[in-house]
């Protein structure tokens, strides 16, 4: 599998998807074949709009992004689905992200 991951987008080449940053509710997934918008995924709104880290983890399953409050999220990549939020800090943000794969 392809990952790409710049800033506050993440390209997977192998499913043809793109999930970006939107800066206000959250983050949307596209299509890059046709760009056709899939889904957003809705985080708590920001208290500052600035750039949050997104990419995708668990073998493209998973979509894990950051926030302006302290949260990181986890979503469902097929349905949108909030599968968890973990708190990394009480006060401040979230602004990058990096997911690794193990072999346990």
């Amino acid at each position: 599998m392809l990952i790409k991951c710049s800033g506050n987008a993440s390209v997977d080449l192998h499913r043809g998807l793109c999930v970006v940053d939107n800066v206000g509710s959250g983050f949307d997934l596209y299509r890059m074949d046709s760009g056709n918008f899939v889904r957003s995924l809705v985080t708590r709104e920001p208290s500052k709009t600035y750039p949050k880290a997104v990419t995708f983890a668990n073998n493209s399953q998973a979509i894990v992004g950051g926030s302006d409050h302290g949260l990181i999220y986890i979503f469902e990549r097929k349905t949108g689905k909030l599968i968890q939020s973990l708190r990394h800090a009480k006060h401040g943000g979230v602004q990058t992200i990096a997911v690794g794969k193990h072999d346990w």
